[in-house]
């Protein structure tokens, strides 16, 4: 990855050309840290839990890279250095490694004074589906269930433009337990039920993509002046695997700040303006008009995440592992959805009819 198209934004510093990009597997060498000075991870934020959505903010935590290895030369004294192997958290973090197609790794914050520091730079409107690029991130020494390796950084993260550098990822569904990204390109989308919807809350590091937080937080850390409203949609492609095949995958209740705005002035989203949430048809209208423009041209890059899940069989001992099996329920997600040629839209309307001028003040 040429850093030279790393190009930071919002107050972070910038990326100049002594910054090498690293991939998680160079992160895991046992020889990492003594060579990872100027180094970067840039990574596609696809989701952020936070710990009161959970029963227990506990993580059983394994040993990941080196560590894994018993044969390794120094792989008793990187597994000392891995410390402890239960953790309490905050919120984490998941991101897709953009030097390694598929890969994905998390980060942990401990407190949400940490996790305020490591998004120092995320605030108002950057958040999941945007990318960043991680500073001189400790070598990995452990990892998530899932074959999640765990980043560690001292320092906070630096949101870059998405000027299209990362590379197209296929949609390959992974192993049981096991979760991949995928980033696809120029594909031809279809929308279907679009209706503006109130969003789980009105920050924008969540994106407004959680439909229902029954309990806790969505784990924004910014809230701005906005009304939560955000359009829900099914989202509907076909995209071709490693075989050649094409398969269907439709996705519902999608909601995305980011990608609602390709289709409402952001006057519709104030909360004096509630009333345009009656106006169904109308939005679907337009949707349908700004859709088939963007097919016509260059169709839209769409990055999100897939885990296979498992179940534990019922006739297995509870007390004694192993006893995993493939679960049917293994959902796609989608983190980012934007037009491939934004410029396509210059000039076209969107909704509410007949305010573009008045609308295009605001953004």
């Amino acid at each position: 990855m040429n850093t030279a198209q790393l190009i930071s934004f919002n107050g972070a510093p910038p990326i100049d050309n002594r910054w090498t990009a690293v991939s998680i597997h160079s992160c895991e060498n046992e020889n990492y840290d003594v060579n990872s000075e100027d180094k970067i991870l840039v990574g596609l934020l696809v989701s952020l839990k936070h710990s009161s959505t959970s029963s227990s903010n506990n993580l059983k935590l394994r040993f990941s890279g080196a560590a894994q290895n018993n044969n390794s030369r120094g792989s008793t004294f990187t597994k000392l250095r891995a410390g402890n192997m239960n953790a309490t958290y905050d919120r984490l973090f998941f991101f897709a490694d953009l030097m390694t197609p598929g890969k994905c790794f998390v980060i942990l914050t401990e407190t949400p004074g940490r996790s305020d520091l490591l998004m120092l730079h995320a605030q108002n409107t950057v958040g999941v589906g945007d990318i960043f690029a991680i500073i001189e991130p400790d070598q990995v020494l452990r990892s998530l269930h899932g074959d999640l390796p765990l980043v560690n950084t001292s320092k906070p993260l630096y949101p870059l433009v998405n000027s299209n550098f990362a590379p197209e990822v296929l949609l390959i569904v992974p192993e049981a337990g096991k979760q991949r990204y995928f980033y696809l390109k120029n594909v031809p989308v279809m929308f279907t039920k679009v209706e503006a919807v109130r969003a789980s809350c009105n920050g924008t590091l969540c994106d407004r993509q959680n439909c229902f937080v029954q309990t806790g937080s969505c784990g924004c850390l910014y809230f701005n002046r906005s009304s939560a409203i955000v359009l829900d949609m099914t989202v509907t492609f076909t995209t071709v695997d490693t075989n050649g095949y094409g398969n269907q995958y439709s996705v519902t209740h999608f909601r995305s700040w980011r990608t609602s705005k390709v289709f409402i002035y952001p006057m519709a989203m104030t909360a004096d303006n509630d009333v345009y949430l009656a106006h169904t048809r109308e939005i679907r209208d337009v949707a349908v008009n700004i859709n088939n423009i963007v097919n016509a041209n260059g169709g839209w890059n769409i990055a999100g995440w897939y885990r296979k899940g498992e179940t534990v069989d019922a006739s297995a001992d509870t007390n004694v592992g192993g006893g995993e099996i493939t679960s049917d329920n293994h959902p796609i997600h989608i983190s980012y959805m934007y037009p491939a040629q934004p410029s396509c839209l210059d000039g076209i309307e969107k909704y509410p009819r007949g305010h573009g001028v008045a609308a295009q003040v605001q953004e």
